[in-house]
């Protein structure tokens, strides 16, 4: 993943996790952390380049004192048929985020998992990760 790529991917993310938490007492430097930690454990593939093809969902999917965030959401995924192209972690204090990278087909099974207590589910575009 470039440079440029990874930037664009952990603002974007840290944006739109920052949104979802607001009020709940998180930091916007630890949410930072959090994302960096994750977009570093994602290979190059899963942002692509503007003239590479890329997976048509990324998701975010982030928790409070879950360190086994992307077990759980391995096994609820796994248990609706649906494959993981990718999958990243990152920890920063109490707080888990699993970034995953599936197919467009995904994004009901996903969002079901925001109704799961305590879950936090951020969708990203990946066109949204390139740079113009």
């Amino acid at each position: 993943m470039t440079h440029t790529h990874s930037n664009d991917l952990a603002r974007t993310l840290s944006e739109r996790v920052e949104r979802r938490v607001k009020g709940r007492g998180i930091s916007r430097g630890l949410i930072e952390s959090t994302v960096r930690q994750v977009v570093a454990a994602l290979p190059a593939s899963t942002v692509g380049s503007p003239s590479q093809p890329v997976a048509s969902l990324v998701a975010a999917v982030s928790a409070r004192s879950t360190p086994d965030l992307a077990s759980r959401v391995r096994r609820l995924l796994d248990a609706e048929h649906v494959s993981i192209v990718d999958i990243g972690v990152g920890h920063a204090g109490q707080h888990t985020v699993v970034t995953l990278e599936l197919s467009g087909q995904a994004r009901s099974a996903v969002e079901r998992l925001a109704e799961q207590p305590g879950y936090f589910v951020t969708f990203l575009d990946p066109a949204d990760a390139r740079s113009t």
